[in-house]
């Protein structure tokens, strides 16, 4: 039996690839492991959190398990948000051996950041729902603005796949879910909630500056959070030309070539959510029959040619 988490020049002497993940066996890392074997891509699962670097004589060195790496053409990074920059530093470093990826370290560390996402797109006159930005010891009580009004929306700074999220369905709930946050120093937006969008929002995913995919999530009856890690259904969609061009432009502004942005319909118009640097491939590709994994090994292929 072969090694899945190894398959080397049998399959492609010009070409391999690094899957870097720390879970070989979840559905996104797998995905791509079936695409690279359709495609005879040879690869390697590599665990960043087992993969050193090293400068030896000026001469920077990846090392995985002890042994250098010195055959790998293109690396795809699957990197969890608590390991932002750990990953961050991991692609830096192939990127400085010459070898490229599927997102770069600064975009990677931008887009955890939902702070930051606001100010580049808002800068760029990309439309979001309304934020406020409390500081460590901020009182809703003196707040002259509000993004919107009750309920509002809590989001950890750096949550993803919906977890971290609060409805404060008032001002009271709001002063205690904020001051629950403040004394674990954790930091959060507080978000407009936009009621006409009924609990949906859409998942685009774009690949190399194409949308090759796009489902509508719903939340399921009890919740507002439509993440199918949360619990919602989804069904494909077919977008507009307004909501295909604001996912095009916020990929470029962010600067990545293989991405998942979250966009809400509202009154106002469609609203991006989120901009998503490691987008869990399941939900989309499970939704759509489309094989979104096959579609990021050929551009990489294509990258690594050029």
């Amino acid at each position: 039996m072969c090694n899945l988490e190894k398959i080397d020049s049998f399959l492609s002497p010009t070409m391999k690839f690094g899957i870097l993940s720390q879970y070989p066996k979840v559905y996104s890392t797998n995905t791509l492991v079936q695409a690279c074997l359709k495609n005879k891509i040879a690869f390697e699962i590599l665990n960043y959190n087992k993969t050193d670097i090293s400068f030896e004589n000026g001469v920077p060195v990846v090392y995985y398990l002890g042994k250098k790496m010195s055959d790998i053409d293109a690396i795809i990074p699957r990197i969890a948000s608590s390991a932002t920059h750990l990953g961050a530093r991991l692609i830096r470093q192939f990127n400085i051996l010459g070898i490229p990826s599927t997102i770069d370290a600064d975009p990677l560390t931008k887009v955890r950041d939902k702070l930051v996402v606001q100010q580049i797109l808002t800068n760029e006159g990309i439309p979001m729902p309304n934020t406020y930005f409390p500081a460590e010891e901020s009182d809703p009580d003196v707040w002259s603005f509000k993004p919107g009004n009750y309920p509002m929306i809590v989001k950890m700074l750096h949550g993803n796949r919906g977890a971290g999220v609060i409805l404060a369905e008032s001002q009271a709930a709001l002063k205690s879910i904020l001051d629950a946050f403040q004394r674990l120093k954790e930091p959060v937006i507080i978000q407009e909630f936009i009621k006409e969008a009924k609990g949906r929002d859409i998942r685009a995913f774009v690949v190399n500056g194409e949308i090759v995919a796009a489902m509508e999530r719903c939340a399921k009856s009890n919740d507002f959070r439509s993440n199918l890690h949360q619990g919602g259904n989804a069904v494909p969609i077919e977008l507009s030309n307004v909501e295909k061009d604001i996912i095009i432009r916020t990929t470029k502004i962010c600067e990545l070539d293989v991405t998942g942005i979250d966009l809400l319909r509202s009154e106002k118009g469609p609203l991006i959510l989120e901009v998503n640097g490691s987008p869990g491939l399941e939900g989309i590709e499970t939704v759509t029959g489309i094989d979104v994994a096959g579609k990021i090994i050929e551009y990489l292929k294509d990258k690594v040619h050029r």
